[in-house]
């Protein structure tokens, strides 16, 4: 019988979770600002207190995609991804022995 295994690197995920999160983050905060604007009003006219709010947001969304995330940061995230991975049951893992990864052996990234 073949024997499947689930890999995924810990960097990757810590990663992704982060641009994730940040841009879910900003996305409902323009989202936001939207729902604020077309409530109090119909029409589109200039504002300026909305765009400098819009300012802020589109640069703070391009300056979250174009950086590269904060490392400390990533480290925690890995931190908490490998504990949630090693201590995940599956019910192939029952039969098998778990490996549980150790954030300082070489086979963690």
């Amino acid at each position: 019988m073949l024997k499947t295994s689930n890999n995924i690197s810990a960097q990757s995920a810590a990663v992704g979770t982060w641009y994730m999160g940040v841009t879910g983050i900003l996305s409902i905060s323009y989202l936001t600002l939207y729902l604020i604007t077309f409530v109090f009003t119909d029409e589109l006219n200039f504002s300026p207190i909305g765009n400098a709010f819009d300012s802020i947001l589109r640069t703070s969304i391009s300056l979250a995609i174009a950086l590269p995330p904060p490392s400390k940061i990533i480290h925690i995230m890995k931190l908490k991804i490998v504990g949630r991975m090693s201590t995940y049951v599956t019910p192939n893992d029952l039969e098998d022995n778990r490996k549980v990864l150790n954030p300082v052996s070489e086979d963690f990234e």
